[in-house]
């Protein structure tokens, strides 16, 4: 059975930083996040604390393990500020996504733009979601 394309384009590193100033900036600008991104965030951290399911083989769980490395590859060299912004500017689809190069390459990339993206907005943020988890409570 042939393999059904992708409705997008996977992003090269430097496309991906890019996205990664842009939700920096909107975030910045809006001081907060939208009670979606908020969720997706507590999910990143949930996912980190979770096991890597191995032994599942499809395409999404390839995808889930691809986001889950890069995630906490990110948040060992930069903290968990920029899982905060990968998890709402990029998301599980599009590192999933990613060419292991291209992951490889993007956490090359954003030790240039490190101090740029950092925030005591996102710090909170980050805080906030890495105690709670996948828990109901709120950012609100």
């Amino acid at each position: 059975m042939a393999r059904r394309e992708s409705r997008h384009k996977a992003l090269s590193a430097g496309e991906a930083v890019e996205k990664l100033i842009d939700t920096f900036n909107l975030i910045q600008y809006r001081e907060d996040v939208r009670p979606q991104e908020a969720k997706r965030i507590q999910d990143a951290f949930a996912l980190m604390a979770g096991t890597s399911g191995e032994g599942r083989v499809s395409q999404a769980a390839e995808r889930r393990n691809s986001y889950r490395w890069l995630l906490k590859k990110a948040q060992d060299a930069f903290g968990p500020q920029l899982v905060v912004l990968c998890a709402v500017g990029l998301g599980q689809s599009a590192i999933g996504g990613m060419t292991d190069r291209v992951r490889l390459e993007f956490l090359e990339a954003i030790k240039k733009k490190e101090e740029v993206l950092k925030s005591a907005i996102l710090q909170k943020l980050a805080d906030e979601c890495s105690v709670s988890g996948s828990s109901e409570s709120s950012l609100h």
